[in-house]
Parts: structure tokens; C-alpha cells; sequence
């Protein structure tokens, strides 16, 4: 997956760059010492050791089928099934830690998480379940999963684990020449190009992985990666897991039209600056048309929400996540073609640590269209959306507040030409006061 920042994985955001799958690809004998922490040699000496000539040969083809030199030293370890929750606790950074935290706010309001759940429960959860290798790069170290008691024969390599070393091995190459952590800092706190940058990282990992398969193992695809559904993945709510495979499916297939299309360097250059948006990976054709995301502003309503209330998190949601909130009700159509005529957006988050009204969370939207028309077709498809939640509606002076099954509230203002206003909160007044406060804004 994606640095949890992001990872990867998404997470997005920050060390640790992950690959997603149902299965293990070891089928060998001679289990490494699992009685040692994992990770703990690399944190320790972040000191890469001599690749075995196997694992050297590997890296050296991939290298050659990125068009890139590999990197001169690389640590390679192995890890337990059962002690990989272990190991992506340890490598969770405090900025990873907050990114969840933040994700959790966003996503219980929308829908996606219940308000018992965390964004770091599914990471580990989905992490514990489908990570096969992951990658690290203040450590310069990648680790591969195996099953507990078994363990990759060195002198003769499965080749389903050469497809995951191979992957991995594509993370390795794109740091050493591009500073995976250094070049995320600049866009880290936006949603909508964090998913781009994950898309991009994982997208050239499994174009090249599957073109290693064909070159050197005969294989027409990579066929071990992304075999599980969502039923396999306890615990992780089904519009994460499209999430969370949206750069290995949708992503992948973009990367890997880019390269046939335009050569490796232009999967180099989104390396060093990403396209604005998931926009351009649901339309391709939008990176030679000219089209560039409007920058959308929102008042601060610190104030006007009461006291104790401050901002968050500024950031924008993106065609891809506009498309699965609406997707949590709406039909799938509809979702396609309610987010198609997205051309930028903006949220705000806003928090309360004040004792009387204890931890309140508000989000406000200001969505921009293309034009009247998609703006309108977009309402329409949110208004059904919220009558398929069941919710009790109201309408109060022209805005339709909509209270949702876990409480939580929708206030909808109407439609102003291009955009459109909305907020949801842990309330009706405060959904009130968050879309009064955009309206006079």
C-alpha cells in the first residue's frame, strides 16, 4: 500500500510504502529467527547489508526493466504473517498517527467509518491481513511476509515471492532516485494529490512487476497481487477497500498506459510532481486538454461555530473520493456520473475541545462544477443519496438538513450556479451554524 502515509496507504503519508494482497508468496523451508523483533536490525543499524546474489539478481533486472539504476546498498528482511501488525506498529510515525486521526474525523462524518472505529484500526487490520511486502524508507529496507514456521529459500526463489520482491524492488529504485518522503512533503496535507502520489508509487510498482513477470518468469500478469475480495479483509468497511485497491486497479492501469504511451519518463516526472487531482486518472484525457482544478476558497468559521472550535484540517476531496461517498447510497452510476463534472473543491475541519460541548466535529464543502448543468445533475443524485439514508429531512429557510441513522447531520444549501454548499456535523445546530456561516461567508 501506500506510505501509511499512505500509506501508502494511502496511506499516504509519510514512511512506509505497502503492498497489497490476500495470500503469502513463500513456499520454502528454513524460517528466519522469529524470536526477533521485527524490524528491529534495521531500526537499530539502518545499515543495508549485502543482498544474497538471488536477491541481487532480482533487483538488478528490475532496475533494468525501470530504466533506472538500482540503488548500491538495500536491506532485505522477513517477517512472520503473525507479527506484521507488530511490525507496522513500530514503523507508524506520530505524522502517520495524525493523518489517521485526521482521515477518522472526515470519514466517520461521511459515512465511511462508524464512530467506533478508527482509521488506524483498519490500517492495522487490513495491514495484519493483506500486506505481502512492504517497504521502508528511512530504513532503505524492504520486508517480505511470510507464513508463520516457512520461509523463502534463498538458493531457489518461488516465483510468486520474485513477483513480490520485485514490486518491492521498484519502491526500492523510485526512492533511491527520487526521495520518496522528501518530494511528499509538499503536498502531504492534500487529500485528493496524496491519492495521486500513491497511485503513481504503486501503479509503476505493479506495471513494472507484471512487465518482470513476463520477461523473466513467464508469467503474463502478476497474478498473486490483489486476489482478495473486500469479505476477506475483516473489519475494513467496503468503501475503504475501495480505497485502499484504488491505486493498485484504477491507478496501475493509468500508470501503465502512461508508459506505453509516453515511456518511463513520464512516470519520473509525476515521481517528482503529481497531476492536481484523481480527476486526471479517471480521465486521461484531461492531461492534454488544458484542464486545471479551480482553487476554492472557504471562510474560517472559527468563530462563527462558538467557542472552542478550530480548524483542522483544510484540504480537498478530489473526483475519486466525491465518487465514493456517493457511492455509500447512490447507485454506482449515479456516483459516476454525479462526481464526473467535478473541477475542484474544498473542505474545512473543525473541532471543539470546549468542556460544555465536548468533542464536537463539524465539516464544511464547497464543491465547483464545470458547469450549471453537472453542478445541478450532482445535486439531484446528492438529494436522492440522502433520501437513500433514510434520513429524517427538514427544510428551514431554503437549506434541507438531513439527520442520519447515527446522528450525525447534513445541512444542504441551495445551489449557487456552479456550486455547491454543504456541511455535516455531530448536530443540527451545528450543521446549522457551519452552513449559515458559509452562506453569509
Amino acid at each position: 500500500m501506500k506510505r501509511t502515509s499512505p500509506i501508502w496507504i494511502l496511506l499516504l503519508l509519510a514512511s512506509v510504502l505497502l503492498l497489497a494482497s490476500c495470500s503469502d508468496s513463500s513456499s520454502a523451508t528454513n524460517a528466519p529467527d522469529e524470536t526477533a523483533t521485527p524490524g528491529e536490525s534495521a531500526s537499530a543499524t539502518n545499515v543495508p547489508q549485502p543482498l544474497p546474489e538471488s536477491l541481487q539478481r532480482v533487483l538488478d533486472r528490475v532496475a533494468d526493466v525501470r530504466e533506472l539504476d538500482a540503488p548500491p546498498a538495500l536491506n532485505v528482511e522477513f517477517v512472520p504473517r503473525s507479527r506484521v501488525t507488530e511490525l507496522l506498529d513500530e514503523l507508524t510515525t506520530d505524522g502517520d498517527r495524525e493523518w489517521f486521526a485526521k482521515l477518522t474525523d472526515l470519514y466517520r462524518l461521511l459515512g465511511h467509518l462508524p464512530n467506533d472505529q478508527t482509521y488506524l484500526d483498519v490500517y492495522r487490520s487490513f495491514g495484519g491481513t493483506a500486506v505481502l511486502g512492504l517497504y521502508s524508507p528511512p530504513h532503505d529496507t524492504l520486508w517480505v511476509v511470510h507464513k508463520d514456521g516457512e520461509a523463502p529459500d534463498m538458493d531457489s526463489l518461488s516465483k510468486a515471492l520474485e513477483e513480490t520482491l520485485a514490486h518491492e524492488f521498484v519502491h526500492a529504485v523510485q526512492d533511491y532516485h527520487f526521495d520518496l518522503v522528501a518530494a511528499d512533503d509538499t503536498f502531504e496535507e492534500n487529500l485528493d494529490i496524496s491519492q495521486v502520489w500513491t497511485a503513481i508509487i504503486e501503479g509503476d510498482a505493479m506495471t513494472h512487476e507484471q512487465l518482470y513477470s513476463q520477461r523473466y518468469l513467464a508469467l503474463p500478469s502478476g497474478s498473486v497481487i490483489l486476489a482478495s475480495g473486500s469479505a476477506q479483509i475483516p473489519n475494513v468497511p467496503p468503501s475503504i477497500i475501495r480505497e485502499l485497491y484504488f491505486p493498485y486497479t484504477t491507478g496501475a492501469e493509468w500508470v501503465r498506459n502512461a508508459r506505453q504511451q509516453r515511456g518511463t519518463g513520464q512516470i519520473d516526472a509525476w515521481l517528482q510532481r503529481p497531476p492536481d487531482g484523481t480527476a486526471y486518472i479517471l480521465h486521461p484525457e484531461l492531461l492534454d486538454s488544458g484542464f486545471e482544478p479551480a482553487a476554492v476558497e472557504l471562510p474560517d468559521l472559527s468563530s462563527a461555530l462558538g467557542k472552542g472550535f478550530e480548524r483542522t484540517w483544510q484540504s480537498t476531496l478530489g473526483e475519486f473520493n466525491l465518487r465514493n461517498y456517493l457511492q455509500l447510497y447512490a447507485r454506482a452510476s449515479d456516483a459516476v456520473n454525479g462526481a464526473a463534472g467535478w473541477a475542484g473543491d474544498r473542505f474545512d475541519i473543525y473541532k471543539s475541545g470546549d468542556e460544555k460541548s465536548g468533542d464536537e466535529v463539524v465539516a464544511t464543502f464547497r464543491l465547483h462544477f464545470g458547469n450549471d448543468e453537472e453542478a445541478a445533475e450532482f445535486e439531484a443524485i446528492y438529494r436522492d443519496f440522502l433520501d437513500r439514508t433514510r434520513a429524517e429531512i427538514v427544510d428551514e429557510d431554503g437549506v434541507t438538513f438531513a439527520t442520519l441513522r447515527d446522528g450525525d447531520v447534513v445541512g444542504l444549501a441551495p445551489r449557487e450556479g456552479t456550486d455547491v454548499l454543504f456541511s455535516i456535523a455531530s448536530n443540527q445546530d451545528l450543521a446549522s451554524r457551519a452552513i449559515n456561516g458559509l452562506l453569509r461567508g
